[in-house]
C-alpha cells in the first residue's frame, strides 16, 4: 500500500500538535492547582490576620464585651463543657469556618461550621474530619495569649471551583486546538503543491516522452531528486537512440543481401528444369518471410521508441480500403472477399502507425483465413471508434489461444510470411493510441476476430 507523504506530514504535525496542546495544558493544570492552593493558603493567612488584628484591636482598647445592639446574630450553645457563641454570617457570603478556642476549649465559631481538632501548633496542613470530609485549615496564635483561631474551607469546594476556572483557562486552548487542524491542513496541501504540480507534470507524459523535467518552481528539497531524474532521461534517450540506429543499419545490411538472395533465385528459377524448381521456390519463400521479419522488427523498434504526434484525423474507412487495394492480388489468389461496411469513424492518431495496424490485421487474415470464404470488417462510431475484423479459420486450441499475442509464436500450420510478431506489433499500436485490444473467437463461436475500440479523443 502506497503511503502518502501529504498524509504523512500532516498526521505528523497534528500529533505533535496535540503532544505540545496535551503537555501545556497538563503543566498548566498542575501549575494552576498550585497557584490556586497559593491563592487559597494566602485568603486564609488574610481572614485570620484581620481577625486577629481586630480582636487585637478591640483588647487593646479595654473593649469587654458585645455592644448592646449587635450588628450580628448569634446563639449561645449549651454544651457539657462550656458555652459556645455560633455566629450567623448574613447570606452565607463567607465561604470560610471559622472556630475561636481558648486552649482546648472552643469558645465560638461561624454558624454551620464543623468542630475542628483543638490548635497545637501553627500552620496550614489538610485534615479530614470524622464526616469524611477534606479540608485546608489554618491554625494562628493571638500573640502570647492563649487564644487560637482556626479557620478552615472544604477542599470539595475549592477544588470544583478550581476545576471551573482551569476549564475556563483551558477552553480557549481547546478552541484554538480545534481551529490550527484546519489550518495545518491547509498549509501542508499549499506546502506539497509543488510536488503535486511536478507529479501531473510527470503524469502526463506518455512513455515514449524523454524530455527533461521542468525545473521552474521546483522546491529545493526536490531539485536533487529532478535533477536525477533528468540525468537518467538523458541516457534512455542516448541509449534508444543508438538502438534505433543499430536497428536501422542492421535491416539495411540484412535487406540488400536477402534482395540479392532473392533475385538470383528468381533467376535461376527462370532457367532450371521442372525437378530443380522446388527447392528454388522454397528459397524465395524463405527469404520473403526473412525480409518480411526484418521489416516487423524495424517497425517494433520504431514503435518502442516513437515520440511522433497523435493530434492527426485518421478515417479508418480510407486506410482499410487503401490497405485492399495493396493486398487486392493476394487476396483474389486466395479467394478471400474483404468487406467493409459504409462507416467512416474518424479517431486521433498516428496515420503511419494506423496504417501499420491495418496492414498487419489484412495480412493476418490473408494467413490464417480458409480460402474462399467472407473476411467481414465492421466499423462503427458511438461513443467510441471500433473496428471488428473476422473471418473463418481452423480450430484453435486453447493453448494456441493463450500463446498468439507472444512474439514470434506463429499457430502451427500457418501459411503466409508471417514472422510472429505481427500481434506484438497491434498491441504496442493500440496501447500508444490508448485503443483497446480483444482477441477472441468470433460472435458465432469459431473463426478468428479482432476487435479495437479507439477512444473518442487522442491518448
Amino acid at each position: 500500500m502506497k503511503t502518502s507523504l501529504g498524509n504523512r506530514l500532516l498526521l505528523i504535525l497534528l500529533l505533535v500538535t496535540l503532544c505540545v496542546w496535551l503537555a501545556v495544558s497538563a503543566v498548566i493544570w498542575v501549575l494552576g492547582n498550585r497557584t490556586i492552593e497559593r491563592q487559597i493558603d494566602n485568603q486564609l493567612r488574610t481572614l485570620v490576620s484581620t481577625v486577629s488584628y481586630t480582636i487585637d484591636a478591640f483588647i487593646t482598647a479595654g473593649y469587654q464585651g458585645a455592644p448592646e445592639i449587635s450588628l450580628l446574630d448569634f446563639e449561645i450553645v449549651n454544651s457539657g463543657e462550656n458555652s459556645i457563641y455560633t455566629v450567623e454570617v448574613p447570606n452565607a457570603e463567607l465561604p470560610v469556618s471559622l472556630n475561636v478556642w481558648s486552649g482546648d476549649r472552643l469558645q465560638a465559631m461561624t454558624w454551620g461550621s464543623p468542630q475542628f481538632q483543638p490548635p497545637h501548633q501553627a500552620g496550614i496542613t489538610d485534615d479530614t474530619l470524622p464526616d469524611g470530609s477534606q479540608w485546608r485549615i489554618i491554625r494562628s496564635r493571638l500573640g502570647d495569649t492563649n487564644l487560637w483561631l482556626v479557620a478552615g474551607l472544604n477542599k470539595a469546594e475549592t477544588e470544583t471551583e478550581s476545576t471551573r476556572l482551569l476549564f475556563a483557562i483551558l477552553s480557549p486552548l481547546l478552541m484554538g486546538f480545534l481551529i490550527l487542524i484546519p489550518l495545518i491542513y491547509y498549509a501542508v496541501r499549499n506546502g506539497l503543491k509543488p510536488l503535486r504540480e511536478l507529479e501531473e507534470q510527470i503524469g502526463q507524459r506518455s512513455s515514449n516522452d524523454l524530455h527533461a523535467v521542468e525545473t521552474q518552481g521546483i522546491p529545493r528539497e526536490v531539485a536533487p531528486l529532478v535533477n536525477a531524474l533528468n540525468k537518467l532521461l538523458l541516457q534512455l534517450s542516448a541509449a534508444i537512440e543508438k538502438e534505433k540506429r543499430i536497428t536501422a543499419d542492421a535491416a539495411h545490411e540484412l535487406q540488400t543481401p536477402l534482395a540479392a538472395i532473392k533475385t538470383e533465385a528468381q533467376i535461376a528459377l527462370k532457367h532450371s528444369h521442372d525437378v530443380a524448381k522446388a527447392p528454388l521456390i522454397e528459397i524465395i519463400e524463405r527469404v520473403n518471410r526473412a525480409s518480411h521479419a526484418v521489416k516487423q522488427l524495424t517497425a517494433l523498434s520504431r514503435l518502442e521508441s516513437t515520440a511522433s504526434a497523435f493530434s492527426q484525423r485518421v478515417d479508418l474507412h480510407d486506410i482499410f480500403t487503401q490497405v485492399r487495394e495493396a493486398y487486392a492480388e493476394q487476396l483474389e489468389a486466395k479467394g478471400l472477399q474483404l468487406q467493409i461496411n459504409d462507416c467512416h469513424p474518424l479517431v486521433f492518431g498516428n496515420s503511419d502507425m494506423i496504417q501499420i495496424l491495418v496492414d498487419n490485421l489484412v495480412r493476418n487474415t490473408l494467413n490464417h483465413a480458409l480460402t474462399d470464404t467472407v473476411v467481414c470488417v465492421t466499423l462503427t462510431e458511438t461513443t467510441t471508434s471500433k473496428l471488428v475484423i473476422e473471418n473463418a479459420c481452423r480450430d484453435i486450441s486453447q493453448q494456441e489461444w493463450q500463446r498468439i499475442t507472444q512474439r514470434f509464436y506463429r499457430v502451427p500450420g500457418s501459411q503466409g510470411d508471417g514472422s510472429g510478431l505481427g500481434m506484438s506489433i497491434m498491441q504496442r499500436i493500440c496501447e500508444l493510441h490508448g485503443a483497446r485490444f480483444l482477441l477472441g473467437k468470433r460472435y458465432c463461436g469459431d473463426g478468428f476476430s479482432v476487435a479495437i475500440e479507439f477512444p473518442t479523443s487522442g491518448p
